[in-house]
């Protein structure tokens, strides 16, 4: 999956940039991102954000993992699927379909070692300023204290 998620990387640079721009350009409004199968692109690109605002791998790696909860009711039917449009075995089709902690563990070492994390990333690949970056962070991170104890 890491491979996956570096040519991800490397040709979702355009795709990126965009979601990123509409994000601190139009901060109140409403967005909704997915792919097929909602872990992949959409994965990548919720690790960027996350790991941009600061948030812990372990923790980027758990909020992707619940996936496989989202997934389970259709897991049959993808890895059934992407079996037979990848010509693989179920093990190497269940492989590519399920999301691992491992597998975004990995990808986000792979983001900071070459392209220098998630800011190195947007900036250098996808062209985004640093001060976008910035603004973007403000948008995103809350300081105050969590409700209730959360």
């Amino acid at each position: 999956m890491v491979r996956a998620y570096k040519s991800i990387l490397d040709n979702g640079v355009e795709a990126y940039r965009r979601v990123i721009e509409h994000l601190v350009e139009d901060p109140n409004s409403a967005v909704l991102v997915h792919c097929t199968a909602g872990k992949d692109r959409t994965g990548v690109v919720c690790a960027l954000i996350l790991s941009l605002c600061g948030v812990e791998d372990a923790v980027v790696a758990e909020e992707y993992a619940l996936t496989e909860q989202g997934l389970a009711p259709w897991m049959d039917l993808i890895v059934e699927a992407v079996a037979e449009s990848a010509h693989s075995t179920q093990d190497d089709a269940y492989r590519m379909a399920d999301a691992r902690k491992e597998s975004m563990l990995r990808t986000l070492e792979l983001l900071r070692n070459e392209y220098g994390g998630a800011a190195g990333y947007l900036q250098d690949r996808c062209g985004i300023p640093s001060e976008s970056l910035d603004k973007l962070k403000a948008l995103l991170i809350v300081s105050e204290k969590p409700v209730c104890g959360l």
